[in-house]
């Protein structure tokens, strides 16, 4: 059975769940973010989903959220329909992360929506906080190792290759990689091979799998 057919069985009662989790306090809501990191399989992926549901500003229908992951000011962040976080990923939504839908950002990767700006009568840690939004359009795939930064936009049907560093405007349909991260192939003409845990990419024409 598949993800998406497990999550429309169980939606309403992680519906239900999510309204109770509503009226948690944070740390409490934190405190069992971080317990449902040992609890396995369909269990573990449903809690945190309820509290995913719970806390953010907008979130979508089968939204998987892997485990170890860190979510910083949930009220300002917003995910559409069919998205995975997977393990050790870090967001903080301080300055504004939406997320569209089918869109796959894999492990370890972060996204941070402010910087700390440079003030010479001051530790650099203690700067003002310069924020900016992070949106991510439908049909977008990002690999391991990513960090996406502040005032960045990344358009549809976009594979951002791993360890890349992201900031500015990414158009449709490109694959994307480096550090920083700029305009490698086209999507539209070809197929490509991507490596979730590598850079490398590879013409794959005579493929009938697509990326």
């Amino acid at each position: 059975m598949s993800g998406r057919s497990v999550f429309s069985k169980i939606r309403p009662i992680l519906r239900v769940l999510a309204v109770v989790f509503s009226v948690f306090p944070n740390f409490l809501h934190r405190w069992i973010w971080e317990i449902s990191d040992i609890i396995p399989g369909v269990l573990g992926v449903g809690l945190r989903y309820s509290l995913a549901l719970a806390k953010a500003k907008a979130m979508g229908n089968n939204v998987y959220w892997g485990r170890n992951i860190v979510v910083k000011n949930w009220k300002s962040l917003s995910v559409g329909d069919n998205v995975s976080f997977h393990e050790n990923c870090f967001l903080d939504a301080l300055g504004g992360i939406r997320i569209g839908s089918n869109v796959s950002i894999a492990h370890a990767s972060s996204l941070v929506s402010f910087d700390h700006m440079i003030e010479p009568s001051l530790p650099i840690k203690y700067g003002k906080l310069a924020i900016g939004e992070i949106t991510i359009a439908d049909d977008v795939w990002i690999a391991s190792g990513v960090r996406i930064l502040r005032d960045t936009t990344i358009g549809s049907r976009v594979i951002v290759a791993a360890n890349a560093v992201v900031r500015g405007d990414l158009a449709d349909g490109w694959l994307y990689g480096g550090l920083p991260a700029r305009q490698l192939k086209s999507l539209r003409d070809a197929k490509y091979t991507v490596s979730s845990s590598r850079a490398d990419i590879k013409n794959d024409r005579s493929s009938s799998d697509g990326v």
